[in-house]
């Protein structure tokens, strides 16, 4: 279920597993889901390549709108990159997640963490998401994320939308309430 380049430790949570009851996906084909999952991991894949300038190969068809669409954005928006897709461990609260992206964009001040997206309506629970983002990494790495940026990329290559999210208390009070009653209504017997 994840991959093994990617492990998380024993006894972890996934952030995104915390929110998959609240999600409403059940009306969705499991195979579509798969597909789209599988085609979001590529798309990322190809987005983080680019981003450390190691893009060499043509993305494939059903990706290549995304990725023109990340690209357009990367070249006109970023600043620059701090870091990307590194996964972070909280030892107290047993979550593990990776961000995407961590950095300055051009004509922003302060850091900017940013969830690349490839649905094209925003979810309710990527505020709690990146909200987790910020809470990993403001407690382990010590870094201050000032904007919270989810990135829905065009599947048709046109412009990128920034999603901001600036409720960073209440959004971080949400998360922590989720956890809780995950942890509550997965406790080991």
């Amino acid at each position: 279920m994840f991959d093994e380049d990617d492990p998380i430790p024993e006894g972890y949570i996934r952030v995104t597993e915390v929110l998959e009851p609240f999600k409403k996906l059940g009306h969705i084909d499991p195979a579509v889901l798969e597909n789209a999952a599988n085609r979001g991991k590529r798309v990322h894949k190809y987005c983080e390549l680019y981003a450390q300038n190691m893009l060499v190969e043509e993305p494939d068809e059903e990706c290549i709108g995304y990725v023109q669409s990340y690209i357009e954005w990367f070249d006109n928006r970023m600043d620059k990159v701090i870091n990307l897709e590194e996964r972070l461990n909280h030892r107290d609260l047993k979550i593990s997640g990776r961000y995407d992206l961590l950095c300055s964009l051009k004509n922003q001040l302060g850091v900017c963490l940013i969830d690349i997206k490839t649905p094209q309506a925003p979810s309710l629970s990527w505020s709690l998401q990146t909200a987790a983002y910020k809470i990993l990494l403001e407690d382990i790495k010590g870094i201050i994320v000032d904007k919270r940026i989810c990135l829905i990329l065009d599947k048709k290559g046109k412009k990128a939308k920034e999603v901001y999210y600036d409720s960073h208390d209440e959004d971080r009070h949400l998360y922590l309430s989720a956890l809780r009653l995950y942890n509550y209504f997965n406790k080991k017997a």
